[in-house]
């Protein structure tokens, strides 16, 4: 009896646990108004690490331009409320890896498919795409929205200038303020939907679909 009641525990602490570690939204990308296909987002976290998945499945429209299926991974760790990269990394259909950045205190070391190795300074609270999106639902959801949040690229370092207006949260590049980033979560704190926008045109478009 003693087993049964402890393997009961163990499959209800599973399944508790389960959604957290799987739980996976699928959206429609629109590529300057015009549809590119599917993206499949997926966030794991705890109170030490952290793992952002996003695959894009392209339609083959889409293809014929030359974009394929591509996935882009972050992982890192949680120190104080603020999630601190150590890898990121783009890989094609066959996961052979196209970008990777490794995250090393005030700099980051590229390795890229096309442009070779390079090592460049950041901030240190410098956050790729995806580090950064899961640090934004984060904030918002302990309503600790900060006012600046520093973007890195495999080329450049950006600064974003943060505003709230309920659960929608836009990023605006300082001090050009060329594109910026508009991002809506819903009351559980996924994202629902992100725009990208350079001198006030969409470029981007991700939806979260039922």
């Amino acid at each position: 009896m003693h087993k049964l009641r402890g393997l009961f525990i163990v499959i209800s602490l599973f399944c508790v646990l389960l959604p957290q570690a799987l739980a996976a939204n699928s959206y429609q990308v629109t590529v300057k108004g015009q549809k590119a296909g599917r993206a499949v987002l997926s966030i794991q976290q705890d109170d030490r690490t952290y793992q952002v998945k996003l695959s894009l499945f392209p339609v083959l429209l889409a293809k014929m331009f030359g974009i394929d299926d591509m996935t882009e991974i972050a992982k890192g760790v949680v120190r104080q409320g603020h999630l601190y990269p150590q890898h990121y990394q783009r890989l094609d259909k066959k996961d052979q890896p196209l970008l990777s950045v490794k995250f090393e205190a005030q700099q980051v070391h590229i390795d890229s498919a096309e442009d070779g190795k390079k090592t460049l300074p950041i901030h240190k609270k410098g956050q790729d795409p995806l580090s950064q999106m899961a640090q934004i639902a984060y904030d918002l959801k302990h309503d600790t929205l900060q006012d600046s949040y520093y973007l890195v690229t495999e080329n450049t370092q950006q600064r974003y200038a943060a505003t709230k207006q309920g659960q929608k949260v836009t990023l605006t590049q300082q001090p050009s303020k060329k594109r910026q980033l508009i991002l809506w979560f819903d009351a559980q704190y996924q994202l629902i939907k992100m725009q990208k926008n350079k001198k006030g045109n969409i470029q981007f478009l991700m939806e979260k679909t039922e």
